[in-house]
């Protein structure tokens, strides 16, 4: 595959640039300098595609007197409100979306949009995040196992995505060249990885993470407090211990007592933060069977007793001399 495009950029020195895609649409940044060629790849294509499967970038106006439509997702989207107002219904919940509004939608979500009058909207449709993204955000929830789970999302748009969405503007939300797609979608998730903290921004990206069933997600942290193992929580989900490890895998990316042990040590940490909580509270709220138990758990998981565990916590940090 050949895209026949180049882009020549000037640079501050005698030399100058050109993006060139060659053989398997891999593009590359080729410098020229003092009669010296050096060749940088910058993306493959072939991997873009290989991992995100089909993409495509929609544009709705709501023209003079606004307008409206409705779509059962097959798809992921991410959505950017550029100007004007829209209602958003799902299910019997209708929110409004103000200008500049960036949303994250879960494929198999059944909506409603109403555009007002003069509102305009750009959404991406992705099967998965680019792999860039997608490995990043995997390695960051396999050690935080309590973030979120919605089939929607929405924040105000950042300051540097309000420039990357009135260049989508400009190009009319008329792209549909599988490259260009690709590296959009990896340029809005490294700006929106500048504008939040990496946990808001899992939790933001979450509805469109790789292999995502929303179903399951809920199902798993609405039993995981009442079953304290692998076998107790399969049951409480309605799945064979077999199945579940089969289908916890596939959603988590880790194995379900690695993620299991995760969630209780995270969540112990933050009950250990309240001095007002007892530690038979918290042995209870863990679904330990005694004090004991749960001293032993504190020990052996993190090699001090609760009372130096909590002490460590809230310990005040030092002023700077």
């Amino acid at each position: 595959m050949i895209i026949n495009w180049k882009k020549r950029i000037k640079l501050p020195s005698e030399g100058h640039c050109t993006f060139a895609p060659i053989k398997n649409a891999i593009l590359n940044l080729i410098i020229v300098e003092n009669n010296q060629t050096l060749t940088i790849p910058i993306v493959d294509a072939k991997s873009i595609f290989s991992t995100t499967g089909t993409m495509k970038m929609t544009s709705q106006s709501g023209l003079n007197d606004g307008c409206s439509f409705s779509e059962n997702l097959e798809q992921n989207v991410i959505g950017m409100l550029i100007q004007g107002e829209a209602y958003l219904t799902i299910g019997k919940t209708r929110k409004v979306l103000g200008e500049d509004a960036i949303f994250v939608m879960a494929r198999g979500l059944e909506f409603k949009m109403e555009l007002m009058p003069y509102a305009r909207l750009f959404m991406f449709h992705f099967d998965f995040l680019c792999p860039c993204c997608d490995r990043e955000l995997c390695d960051y929830e396999t050690g935080n196992p309590t973030i979120p789970m919605s089939d929607f999302n929405v924040i105000p748009m950042p300051v540097a995505i309000k420039s990357y969405a009135k260049l989508l503007m400009a190009y009319g939300g008329n792209i549909t060249e599988p490259l260009i797609l690709g590296m959009k979608m990896c340029e809005l998730y490294y700006l929106l990885k500048e504008a939040l903290h990496i946990h808001s921004l899992a939790s933001f990206l979450k509805p469109s993470r790789h292999g995502y069933d929303i179903r399951f997600h809920h199902a798993v942290l609405d039993n995981v407090d009442a079953n304290n193992s692998v076998g107790k929580l399969a049951s409480a989900c309605g799945y064979s211990l077999t199945a579940f490890n089969t289908k916890f895998r596939k959603e988590f990316k880790v194995s379900p007592g690695t993620w299991l042990n995760a969630y209780r040590k995270q969540k112990l940490l933050q009950m250990l933060k309240n001095p007002e909580m007892q530690f038979s509270d918290i042995a209870l709220a863990l679904n330990m069977s005694s004090v004991q138990h749960f001293s032993r758990y504190c020990r052996t998981n993190f090699g001090c007793t609760p009372s130096q565990l909590r002490a460590e916590m809230l310990k005040k940090p030092q002023p700077n001399p």
